[in-house]
């Protein structure tokens, strides 16, 4: 996490990475997929996508992608639509079409587009960088959170 590249946008608003791997339209997948680089999703998922710490992994969901299982990338890319858990060790962008539903979503940084959904429960891998506020009254109820980053 420490030792990967930061990730640059192009003009587009996509990750400028190689896609070393596609699933193209019209494709589905069933099972558990492994992968170096970047990963680019137009087809459908039954499975988990994870990508290999230290090799700056890059998952993207394009518009018309499914994938109904769990995303594992330092980046994560979301444009279709994402049933299923996703764990963005540093970057997750949702953009304006997307639809996350499931049940943990942990990120580094976090981008929602306007008009983007998710359904879930969001976990900021940066603690460090979240300050939280507490009611003198109930000390140990936590009543405001702010992020400082």
């Amino acid at each position: 996490m420490k030792n990967s590249k930061p990730l640059r946008f192009g003009a587009n608003g996509l990750p400028d990475v190689a896609m070393k791997g596609v699933i193209p339209t019209g494709t589905t997948v069933h099972g558990e997929v492994d992968f170096c680089g970047g990963l680019w999703v137009d087809g459908n998922v039954r499975g988990d996508l994870r990508g290999k710490e230290g090799e700056t992994p890059v998952i993207v969901v394009n518009q018309q992608a499914f994938v109904k299982g769990h995303l594992l990338a330092d980046h994560v890319v979301v444009y279709g639509t994402v049933s299923g858990n996703i764990e963005a060790r540093e970057t997750l962008f949702l953009g304006p079409t997307a639809k996350v539903k499931g049940g943990h979503v942990r990120y580094g940084e976090l981008t929602i587009s306007e008009g983007a959904t998710l359904t879930g429960h969001l976990v900021c891998n940066r603690v460090a960088e979240v300050q939280v506020e507490q009611d003198e009254a109930a000390p140990c109820r936590v009543t405001k959170v702010r992020s400082t980053g």
